[in-house]
């Protein structure tokens, strides 16, 4: 049981080490990610509110902190900003078919590697 409860916490380390590290690699790339979303979307979104939204007039920590809370705590993954809702339900709708595409490529794996022992 203990093997299982580490397993369990290596996992959920890796998972918090995974969401710090893609949240300091947008803050150090260079350019402005508002900048960038606002010219791929011809959005005429104000650039100050949409910073204030994504968290990105903040602080590194806080603006992490405040979105892992969320996450964790509240279940709120976001909203898609080029789509225009939230990213769970939008997880959900395509949850079946990756499933069904990864059974698949399974199946399709294991038929072949007794094809070539």
């Amino acid at each position: 049981m203990s093997r299982i409860l580490q397993r369990l916490a290596a996992v959920v380390a890796l998972l918090l080490l995974i969401f710090l590290l893609a949240k300091s690699v947008l803050r150090i790339l260079p350019g402005d990610p508002v900048d960038a979303i606002l010219a791929e979307t011809g959005s005429t979104l104000d650039p100050e509110v949409l910073r204030r939204d994504l968290g990105l007039d903040r602080p590194y920590f806080a603006a992490a902190g405040s979105q892992l809370r969320a996450l964790v705590v509240d279940g709120d993954w976001g909203a898609s900003i080029v789509m225009k809702r939230e990213i769970g339900p939008l997880l959900a709708e395509r949850a079946r078919s990756s499933a069904i595409l990864a059974g698949c490529s399974l199946l399709l794996a294991v038929a072949f590697s007794f094809g070539f022992a």
